[in-house]
């Protein structure tokens, strides 16, 4: 037995009828014979996640196809693709009329709205693994539900930057004095990038000073390379103070103004190996000057009077 469903439509629902097949009469006997009509709305819950998006009130959107037809704002089917609008982290429900198999995307997946961000979109149904492919959902008179969650995850891009370093020294200093004075380069996070020695990364600039005075330049190959350049990185002098003499450290970054202290800040790193971001630091050493003392005495022989002694 099979039900006529002429004129069993409701509009936003799916009847299931139950009940239907074959039936035994056995002479004029009687059977009654129920069949169950249940109308059911298929439902599909679409959330959204959007994990270190770089806007806050971000709205995205969801179509939701069938062959080459697409579920409108009621459920209902068109050849032309709607959208739906979701907000990050929010949830909408999308009303499904017919039965049959659905693919979910969205608008605009992998790209980021700001380029400084690079933009992967995975998608999960109910609680499986996300994946980059589009979910295959399929509703029928058993699976009439479905939750599928719309993720982006967002990665900061990052710019290698370059950052190159010189010293200046003034002062009656040695060579051997100064061999073992030290930079350590460190990023934002405190962890430690470059380590360099006046001793062994740099050289002296030809004629920029006699004996040890003079500027020194980082070595070619000792360009200090951040992986990095949006990242705020210290450069921090240390092992530079001697037994007998004060010392005076400067720095200035770039054309920047000259500061007081061992250490200088880089907000930034140029990204241009051959343009890199200038540190200079300078130190002025001076020798230390102590007090000193002098006692005096005065011994006298032969013949002379007091008042020749007070003339002298």
């Amino acid at each position: 037995m099979i039900e006529n469903r002429d004129g069993t439509e409701v509009a936003g629902a799916v009847l299931v009828v139950t009940g239907e097949g074959s039936v035994n009469v056995i002479g004029n006997q009687g059977k009654d014979v129920y069949l169950y009509n249940t109308y059911t709305t298929y439902k599909l819950t679409v959330r959204k996640q959007a994990s270190n998006a770089p806007y806050t009130g971000s709205t995205y959107q969801i179509a939701v196809k069938k062959g080459d037809s697409y579920v409108q704002a009621d459920g209902s089917m068109n050849s032309k693709v709607h959208y739906f609008d979701i907000t990050a982290n929010g949830s909408l429900t999308i009303p499904v009329q017919q039965s049959g198999t659905y693919e979910v995307f969205e608008k605009n997946e992998n790209i980021s709205e700001n380029n400084f961000y690079e933009l992967v979109t995975t998608y999960k149904v109910g609680d499986g693994e996300a994946a980059s492919t589009h979910p295959s959902i399929e509703f029928n008179d058993t699976n009439t539900s479905y939750d599928v969650t719309v993720i982006n995850t967002y990665t900061r891009k990052t710019t290698k930057g370059y950052i190159d370093l010189t010293k200046t020294i003034s002062g009656d200093v040695t060579d051997e004095d100064l061999k073992g004075l030290t930079f350590t380069v460190k990023d934002s996070d405190g962890k430690t990038v470059a380590t360099l020695k006046l001793g062994e990364d740099f050289e002296k600039v030809p004629n920029s000073g006699e004996g040890t005075k003079g500027t020194y330049k980082l070595k070619d190959s000792k360009l200090i390379e951040v992986a990095d350049s949006s990242k705020t990185y210290t450069v921090v002098e240390s092992m530079h103070t001697l037994d007998g003499f004060d010392v005076t450290v400067t720095n200035k970054i770039g054309s920047g103004s000259e500061t007081a202290g061992e250490t200088a800040t880089v907000a930034g790193a140029s990204t241009d190996s051959t343009k890199p971001t200038e540190v200079a630091f300078e130190n002025n050493y001076k020798k230390k000057v102590t007090k000193g003392y002098i006692d005096l005495t005065k011994t006298i022989s032969g013949d002379v009077t007091q008042e020749d002694l007070d003339k002298l």
